[in-house]
């Protein structure tokens, strides 16, 4: 099976990190801290994405 493209836009603020996935339409918020950070690792994870 080839790769499927996945892309990933995230708007920056301060306070806060929108994050829009592609691929799968998937958006989501979250604070711009360290805790906050760690979401998006988390989904990313849940997405059952592969790096290559």
């Amino acid at each position: 099976m080839e790769p499927q493209e996945i892309n990933v836009g995230i708007d920056t603020s301060s306070k806060q990190l929108d994050i829009y996935v592609r691929s799968n339409g998937q958006f989501f918020s979250v604070t711009n801290n360290k805790e906050g950070i760690k979401t998006p690792l988390n989904n990313y994870n849940r997405l059952n994405l592969k790096e290559y």
